[in-house]
């Protein structure tokens, strides 16, 4: 099975703002990788996956996870594999971080399976 890198990067979360790490149109699944190492105690971190089912269809959450305080033993996050059948913008991973002394950097990448 073939594993192909959609995108990737840093992102510097600021407190409360959900950042849009990816959009794709593509028919693929897609499994969304987040390291939490920068996180401390206080923080709070949601990371979700949306899809559009049909065409001209409304983008819903499909995958929603949440993390708090600082993460040692599982410090990379991965989702599960979600499935986007193709529609234009039809797949969007984002991430929040919403509590916390300050904004982390996160590194992430979104791979398709």
């Amino acid at each position: 099975m073939a594993v192909t890198i959609e995108g990737s990067g840093t992102v510097s979360a600021v407190i409360g703002t959900e950042h849009t790490l990816l959009t794709d149109s593509d028919p693929k699944v897609f499994v969304l990788l987040v390291d939490t190492l920068n996180m401390a105690l206080g923080d709070t971190l949601i990371l979700r996956v949306y899809v559009q089912v049909l065409s001209g269809g409304a983008l819903r959450e499909a995958y929603t996870a949440v993390f708090t305080h600082t993460q040692p033993d599982e410090e990379i996050k991965i989702s599960i594999p979600v499935p986007s059948p193709g529609h234009t913008n039809g797949f969007r991973a984002t991430l929040q971080q919403t509590t916390g002394a300050a904004g982390r950097d996160f590194d992430w990448s979104v791979v398709s399976v």
